[in-house]
């Protein structure tokens, strides 16, 4: 119907407009968040059983932070979320 009322082309545009740019960000993100991915240290490198973690790279973590911070806003609004959120179980998430 669209088609027939002669806006195909106008909402063809803007559809495409929102999902390369959804896209875009959300590829941007996760390039900066592979940049403190490199390597196979595991961030805190305590990889084995019983063995106390160390402290991770600051590049790395930030890079994944900011990577991860970058994909999130893309599905919430910066009035949406709770950063103090604590309800992890069952019984709390009414």
């Amino acid at each position: 119907e669209v088609a027939a009322n002669g806006n195909y082309e106008k909402v063809k545009t803007v559809v495409e407009q929102f999902v390369t740019g959804t896209l875009d960000k959300i590829a941007a993100g996760a390039k900066e968040a592979a940049k403190g991915a490199t390597g196979s240290d595991a961030i805190g490198g305590a990889s084995t059983s019983g063995q106390d973690a160390a402290p991770g790279e600051a590049a790395s973590v930030n890079s994944l932070v900011k990577g991860i911070k970058e994909i999130v806003g893309v599905v919430l609004k910066d009035n949406e979320g709770n950063a103090e959120a604590t309800k992890t179980k069952d019984e709390q998430q009414k």
